[in-house]
């Protein structure tokens, strides 16, 4: 996701904390090869869907999950 890389995931664990689906990326059920390979499918053939969440994400990431800026807040709550 940093790298701007379209993603696909299943909802186990905290993956869907970064993976929001249809939003950052798209989320199938585990187990679900079916699922899987359509989500896969709109990604090779809708450019403007793959942009979209690729720059979500990217967004996302560089928002709430900036090593630089955890720091800096966390330097400052310390103060």
């Amino acid at each position: 996701m940093a790298f701007g890389t379209p993603c696909v995931s299943t909802d186990v664990t905290g993956i869907p904390e970064l993976v929001r689906d249809g939003e950052t990326g798209l989320i199938v059920p585990q187990h679900d090869a079916e699922q899987l390979a359509n989500a896969l499918g709109q990604f090779l053939t809708n450019s403007a869907l793959r942009v979209k969440l690729s720059t979500q994400a990217r967004q996302l990431i560089e928002s709430e999950f900036d090593i630089a800026i955890r720091f800096l807040l966390l330097t400052i709550e310390s103060i």
